[in-house]
């Protein structure tokens, strides 16, 4: 379950950083930079296999102990000055105690590189539990593992390259040195990963040694007389399984994309500054839902520690640090509006949820409050302008719109071509296995002149009502209908989401001014299918004994015949989930580590819905 973790109880002892609960030193108050260059950097001879990457490429290092931040930035930089300008960096650390901001900063004052220190702050998570995916450099990721590192590296989807063993001293903190911790990282190596550390004590040299590192002691640093060294010796194969991705597409070649609303301009983004050239294909006859003039990651918080829960939450933290930067970037074109949202209990059992949820810890103090023991206000989002936000998204030089109606003779000609269906609810462009996993989901806003000029905070409840920038204008809505396809303008829509506002907020007079209709795409389980398409033919062969009994053991991958992905299903929700999904299908089409737990992989991937047809034997050949 999601919560929140002690901070670490730090203390400034002669220069020196310690902490309290551990008795130990974070590093060399003298000489912390050189030790861990001479650790670390050289002890995985980065300098060189930086510089030795194939073009389009990436490189990624796992660290046990975040700590200060010191090895990652140094990490960092090395990286940028040796490895060719098309690859990319990602940084795994697990942290049980993250220092606060304010001493990070303090504890940074001195160093270089403030870029990126500066994207570290602004993205920094704070005290939360879990996995966090933060961008330091258009070429660098960084992803932190806050809370016990026995738990959360097996929840680690992909391969390392290099470790770094910096934990406090084995004495000082012996579950950091565990055998459940050395397994788990022997789970995410590969042949030729290597490992470096300071400590040389008899448990970690067996504890390595049992998993697979060949070691040998090298010079320490100052006065550490050795310091260890390893390689790994084998390939780690995990057991064939209906969650296996698909193999990595090639990074040389172009992308294609169906349908330019937030999901597809999410993952075109999320794959050109990886470098990959997109074609995003999209007709004026099918207009993205997501289109809508004015939209808020609507994070719609349940009791229960769900899946969906998880997910959203990841997304609406992801989504703050990915603004914030996206706003930087682009500080000419205001897309973002900052405020608080104010998710308002309509009812006694509305209330009561909110006063549970603020009661679990889910969020840190700086990141909501709870009015009047009623309403979950939320600090640090605001409401998107989703034009101007998708015309920044397709500025980058890398993705190329066009105006093309895609059908079924075009994609046949695509089958050796990368796909994303980012199309929403277009049965006729999906695959026909997934046509009854999504259903349209009508939605119809209205907006409106309003007097005075609109003073309280976007609210978001059974209907939501946003003010624009001139606060002369709102935004109601939505008034939805599931299963339904029309796009029109209905008058009686109108009028009850004005008889809303009006009921709502009676001091404020609002007159009709225009309306939006669309049409998104919502899953059954009101989860995204983010992933690969699986031949379902093939995985209904392979898994279909769970019909009888879903506990019989299988063991099967599925096939993919195409290099075919799906990225829909978002509902009402893609201006929550749409980029921290996109972040996670690059990841997957690359094979690079993924930004979100294995255990939520499961259950947003498309294969989902097959497994679960089979089990409920409504599957059909």
């Amino acid at each position: 379950m999601a919560k929140l973790l002690d901070y670490a109880q730090i203390e400034y002892d002669s220069n020196s950083l310690r902490n309290r609960l551990y008795g130990d030193i974070y590093f060399n108050p003298q000489q912390g930079f050189a030790e861990s260059e001479h650790v670390f950097i050289r002890g995985n001879r980065l300098a060189e296999r930086f510089a030795a990457l194939d073009r389009r490429t990436h490189f990624t290092i796992g660290e046990t102990g975040f700590g200060s931040g010191m090895n990652c930035l140094l990490a960092a930089d090395c990286f940028l000055k040796q490895a060719p300008d098309d690859c990319r960096l990602i940084y795994i650390s697990c942290e049980k105690h993250p220092i606060p901001l304010e001493d990070l900063r303090r504890i940074h004052q001195n160093w270089e590189n403030p870029e990126r220190r500066a994207a570290l702050y602004q993205q920094y998570p704070h005290c939360r539990h879990g996995f966090h995916w933060l961008h330091l450099h258009p070429r660098i990721d960084l992803l932190l593992l806050w809370g016990e590192a026995n738990e959360l590296l097996p929840e680690l989807h992909g391969s390392v390259d290099a470790w770094f063993l910096d934990g406090f001293a084995p004495s000082k903190n012996a579950d950091m040195w565990s055998p459940r911790i050395f397994q788990a990282i022997a789970a995410h190596s590969r042949l030729g990963s290597t490992i470096a550390t300071f400590s040389v004590a008899r448990q970690v040299r067996d504890g390595l040694n049992q998993v697979g590192f060949r070691l040998q002691k090298q010079s320490g640093f100052g006065r550490k007389r050795d310091m260890l060294v390893g390689e790994f010796q084998s390939n780690h194969n995990s057991a064939p399984h209906w969650t296996r991705l698909a193999p990595p597409i090639n990074p040389h070649n172009s992308v294609k994309i169906i349908g330019a609303g937030l999901a597809g301009m999410a993952s075109a983004w999320a794959l050109a500054k990886r470098g990959i050239a997109v074609e995003i294909y999209h007709s004026p006859q099918r207009p993205a839902a997501s289109q809508v003039p004015i939209a808020v990651p609507f994070l719609q918080v349940g009791r229960e520690d769900t899946p969906m829960r998880r997910f959203q939450l990841a997304a609406w933290r992801y989504n703050k640090g990915f603004f914030a930067q996206l706003s930087a970037q682009f500080p000419e074109q205001i897309f973002l509006y900052p405020q608080d949202i104010v998710l308002s209990a309509k009812d006694d059992a509305a209330a009561e949820r909110h006063r549970q949820i603020a009661a679990a810890r889910l969020f840190s103090p700086d990141e909501y409050r709870l009015e009047a023991d009623r309403h979950l206000i939320l600090h640090g989002s605001g409401t998107i302008d989703t034009p101007a936000l998708l015309n920044i998204l397709s500025r980058h030089p890398l993705i190329r719109l066009i105006e093309q109606d895609i059908d079924s003779k075009q994609l046949e000609t695509w089958q050796n071509d990368s796909v994303i269906f980012a199309s929403a609810w277009h049965h006729d462009l999906l695959p026909q296995d997934w046509h009854r996993h999504l259903r349209p989901l009508r939605g119809q806003a209205c907006i409106a002149g309003v007097t005075p000029h609109f003073e309280p905070a976007a609210t978001c409840a059974h209907y939501s009502i946003l003010p624009f920038a001139d606060r002369q204008k709102i935004y109601i809505g939505s008034a939805y209908q599931p299963n339904c396809t029309d796009g029109s303008i209905r008058y009686a829509d109108n009028e009850l989401l004005l008889k809303h506002f009006q009921d709502s907020y009676p001091q404020y007079a609002a007159h009709y001014d225009s309306a939006f209709a669309g049409v998104r795409a919502s899953s059954r389980d009101y989860l995204p299918f983010i992933g690969p398409i699986p031949n379902p033919q093939a995985l209904k062969q392979a898994y279909h004994k769970w019909q009888f009994d879903k506990h019989i053991p299988i063991r099967a991958n599925p096939e993919y015949p195409r290099a075919w992905y799906l990225h829909a299903g978002l509902g009402s929700k893609g201006c929550l989930t749409a980029f921290y999904g996109a972040e996670l299908l690059a990841a997957m089409m690359l094979n690079s580590p993924l930004p979100i737990e294995e255990s939520l992989i499961s259950q947003l991937l498309p294969a989902r819905a097959l497994i679960r047809d089979i089990i409920r034997r409504q599957a059909t050949n």
